[in-house]
């Protein structure tokens, strides 16, 4: 799916925060292409919120928890904090490992959208990991696909709640 799709759903701000970097050192740092999806929002909609709800990580931030490359490292540790309690009911490892979760995003209720990073960056799957607990659940959607499908609220999913509540908008944050 295009970011074409995300944007007739999710309009994005008319002044983004940290939407310009060089996405090829990031990629040479993170030793891996990124979804050309991902790219396209970030430089659409900056950082900010999805909705208020979901904080996605951009490269270009200068707050080091939603930083997707100083992030990964926190990530990496409350992953595998997870895995060491849970070695029986652990499926996935954290990437550098392929296949590996990359972690794009985390909600308000401390749940982690993440990239399965195998093969083809555009063709990467989804998955969403529960706050403090191994379960995941895992979609054939793309970046934008997700995000899409949450803010239109056709996510099928028991791990982040459906919008009831919460505003339809992209919400800009400035990090300085």
């Amino acid at each position: 799916m295009s970011i074409e799709s995300l944007i007739a759903v999710l309009p994005p701000p008319a002044r983004p925060y940290d939407a310009s970097g060089d996405f090829s050192i990031v990629e040479e740092s993170l030793e891996t292409g990124l979804p050309d999806d991902y790219k396209a929002f970030v430089r659409s909609y900056g950082y900010g919120k999805v909705c208020d709800f979901i904080s996605i990580h951009n490269p270009f931030s200068s707050n080091e928890y939603v930083n997707l490359i100083n992030g990964l490292d926190i990530f990496k540790r409350e992953l595998n904090y997870l895995g060491s309690k849970h070695d029986s009911e652990r499926r996935y490892d954290s990437f550098p490992a392929i296949p590996g979760l990359l972690p794009f995003a985390g909600t308000d209720n401390g749940d982690t959208l993440f990239w399965l990073v195998d093969g083809n960056p555009n063709d990467w799957r989804t998955v969403i990991g529960e706050a403090r607990a191994p379960i995941y659940e895992e979609y054939e959607l793309s970046f934008s696909e997700l995000l899409a499908a949450y803010v239109s609220d056709n996510l099928n999913s028991k791990i982040i709640d459906s919008l009831d509540d919460l505003t339809k908008e992209f919400v800009p944050w400035p990090t300085s």
